[in-house]
């Protein structure tokens, strides 16, 4: 039977150093925000990818990074959802999306996967789209680019502020997600930032401008790929 009070918190990425700091990557650096916001650690090694649970929020949570390479992110999530018996209502994906603008958010409580191979590999292994997502702007690609080199391009030093600031609107929408629900979550951080964008960007203008600097102490290299360091320990739950 399905327990109702667990959640999961997928973020879609590539393993490796190769793809460190990559915008294909903006998955796993929102679970690393994720885990110090919430003190789970991933410290678990199965399902085909490194894992962590803990209470938060009142509900038990899940932190999943896939280690299937983004294409494949389905052979991890569903088995993992099946063992813990996590309802499928209650799994939120992260991930980036090229058409959406940089460093905007988008929380959905389904739909397709767009151009998304590793969303299309979860909704195929879940069987459905209703489920929740939160899509983080890296577009629009430039024109120049092909779709591959650019996902898989190392992010500029001049876009990691943006970048960073959409990491605590994720950690702040799965906050409400799990205290209240998905619309609440979408209806607060989703017309947040829509009434905020025009406000940003004037800030950005200043910053580009010298007349003004925003500060923070989220970069987006301390987020990525962590996997390959982590203090692993072997799962022994039968």
């Amino acid at each position: 039977m399905e327990d109702q009070s667990r959640y999961l918190v997928v973020g879609l990425g590539n393993p490796g150093l190769k793809y460190e700091q990559t915008f294909h990557n903006c998955g796993w650096f929102c679970i690393d925000a994720l885990v110090e916001a919430t003190g789970i650690q991933l410290n678990r090694q199965k399902f085909q990818g490194i894992y962590g649970s803990g209470e938060w929020q009142g509900k038990t949570l899940y932190l999943l990074k896939p280690l299937t390479f983004m294409n494949l992110s389905g052979d991890s999530v569903r088995p993992l959802a099946d063992y813990f018996k996590i309802p499928i209502s209650n799994i939120g994906i992260i991930y980036d999306d090229v058409d959406i603008e940089l460093g905007q958010l988008r929380i959905r409580e389904k739909g397709g996967p767009g151009t998304h191979n590793g969303m299309k590999s979860v909704i195929d292994r879940l069987g459905q789209e209703t489920f929740p997502r939160f899509r983080i702007g890296i577009g629009p690609k430039p024109a120049e680019w092909d779709m591959i080199s650019y996902v898989l391009a190392k992010i500029p030093p001049d876009k990691q502020a943006l970048l960073a600031e959409v990491m605590e609107d994720v950690v702040r929408g799965v906050k409400l997600w799990l205290k209240r629900d998905i619309q609440f979550a979408m209806n607060r951080v989703n017309v947040q930032r829509k009434t905020n964008r025009q406000a940003d960007r004037a800030d950005s203008k200043k910053e580009r401008d010298g007349s003004g600097k925003k500060s923070t102490d989220i970069t987006v290299a301390n987020r990525l790929a962590r996997g390959n360091d982590l203090d692993l320990e072997e799962d022994k739950q039968k």
